[in-house]
Parts: C-alpha cells; structure tokens; sequence
C-alpha cells in the first residue's frame, strides 16, 4: 500500500509539466482516452460484482417469490419446533422411567 501511494505521489509530483490552458477549449484528444478508460473501468468493476454475486447467491434467490420464501421459513421452524418437542418428551420419559 505504501508503494501504491509513493508511485501516485511521484507521479502527480511529475505531472506538473501537463497543464491545461483553461481559456482553450479542450479538444476530443485531451479527453477521449481518460472518458474510455473510465467507462471501461467502471464496467470492470459493475460485472465483477455481477459475477461475484452470481457466484455467491445466484438466480434462485429471485425465482421464488417472498410468499414461498415465508412458508418455506415456516415450515423449516415447524420442523425445528416439532424436532425439540420430541427430544423434550424423550427426555421427560427418561427422567420418569427412572
């Protein structure tokens, strides 16, 4: 990170030479290269994210839809719900078994 921040000093430090004579107008070679890389910079970054996210959580989050999202919520904590209710039955049987 250092090195980053040395390079970009000593580059603006050395850009002093490049300066833009603000009563000309600017013509399409002083601003055409610096727009395109800027677009395709910003595209880079825009489809990373695409990919990434792709990747990580998918199409299948956005194909359902949020009412089957909530019943498939519901029916996981009817199954957890029924699931401690056994192991608390099962346990009280233990404890009276004894």
């Amino acid at each position: 990170m250092q090195m980053l921040l040395a390079f970009l000093l000593c580059a603006i430090a050395y850009a002093e030479n490049y300066k833009i004579n603000r009563n000309d107008g600017l013509k399409a070679s002083d601003w055409l290269l610096p727009v395109f890389i800027g677009v395709a910079v910003g595209l880079a970054i825009i489809m990373f994210g695409f990919l990434v996210w792709t990747k990580v959580e998918g199409f299948a989050v956005c194909a359902h839809s949020r009412a089957e999202a909530e019943r498939k919520k519901i029916q996981g904590d009817n199954a957890a719900r029924e699931e401690l209710n056994q192991r608390v039955m099962e346990k009280q049987e233990e404890q009276t078994a004894v």
